[in-house]
């Protein structure tokens, strides 16, 4: 049982790598920095590089490729390429070629763009009647001008593309929006058609819904909040517990039940005081919070090895409620 793990400088990857290890998984991590952190980790059997995705897609797939068929050979045994990072929606896109020399648990990259793309999930939304605030999708600054007065402030200027809190930006005002918004523009040297969506904040605490489906059946799911944050509101979360709500894991089992979604995600959700969720945003890959879950007796990396290698894992019902 072989596993490459992609983008081993995350600490997503060290987590990964650690739990695919203890479970007897012979892992082999990868990445574009000779000093990734997951190489170091003494269950890495092995590491390469590989091309950065971001400057040749092709060419990274084509490394995955060459070191899938190595080690097929070398260990005599089927090879699983777990994707961290946004090395997930370049495997998607290959699929194909991608599953010709490896098992992967990745949903198709259509259904991955639906949730990944923030222009997007408003229609997606209200077609499934799930809640969600009032986002507005700009096509060009003019139209920027005609919304402006229309907005409920604070509002959050965010890039279509994201990961965290880089291209995001909260205004508190209508003086500075424009200056912002253009800035962000500016800043990621946005075409029309990428131009940064706006949407409006909504009161309450926010949370995070971890979830695997196998073909649009549930396999797992739990839910933390970030306790404390690093930079302070703002970045990601460096201290998280656990929670259960029933109604924010309802909605995310909806939509991801509508969508037939295969494979890992994260939802954030917003919870107002009197107890109704927001759906902020979906993020389709591996989340900050990995070992929250891992913690939690939820391990999804060999749950997500499972669905590959064998076609399926065992439904999660239950997990430590009480991990901080």
């Amino acid at each position: 049982m072989v596993c490459i793990i992609t983008f081993a400088r995350s600490w997503q990857t060290l987590i990964a790598t650690r739990a695919l290890g203890k479970a007897g998984i012979k892992v082999v991590t990868c990445d574009t920095d000779k000093f990734a952190t997951a190489f170091f980790s003494k269950y890495s059997v092995g590491n390469f590089l590989y091309t950065n995705p971001a400057i040749n897609e092709k060419k990274f797939i084509l490394d995955l490729i060459e070191k899938c068929k190595y080690y097929k050979k070398k260990y005599n045994e089927e090879v699983m390429i777990l994707p961290i990072h946004k090395e997930t929606y370049v495997i998607s896109k290959y699929r194909k070629r991608v599953e010709k020399h490896a098992k992967i648990c990745v949903d198709d990259f259509e259904n991955i763009m639906k949730v990944h793309n923030k222009a997007n999930i408003p229609s997606m939304l209200k077609r499934y009647k799930i809640r969600h605030p009032k986002t507005f999708v700009i096509k060009d600054i003019i139209e920027l001008y005609k919304i402006v007065p229309k907005l409920k402030f604070p509002v959050f200027i965010k890039v279509l593309e994201s990961a965290a809190s880089i291209g995001l930006k909260k205004v508190d005002d209508r003086d500075m929006l424009i200056y912002e918004y253009k800035k962000l523009v500016d800043e990621f040297n946005l075409k029309p058609k990428d131009y940064p969506i706006l949407q409006e904040g909504v009161p309450g605490k926010d949370y995070c819904v971890t979830a695997l489906m196998n073909k649009g059946k549930l396999k797992a799911m739990m839910t933390y909040v970030n306790i404390k944050c690093n930079p302070y509101k703002s970045g990601p979360g460096v201290y998280r517990k656990n929670v259960k709500s029933i109604v924010m894991e309802r909605e995310a089992k909806k939509l991801l039940t509508k969508i037939k979604w295969h494979g890992l995600i994260e939802i954030d959700f917003r919870m107002t005081g009197d107890n109704k969720p927001y759906l902020i945003e979906c993020n389709p890959r591996f989340w900050g919070g990995l070992n929250q879950s891992v913690a939690s007796n939820v391990n999804y990396p060999l749950l997500a090895y499972k669905i590959a290698m064998e076609g399926d894992c065992e439904t999660v019902k239950k997990y430590d409620k009480h991990v901080r």
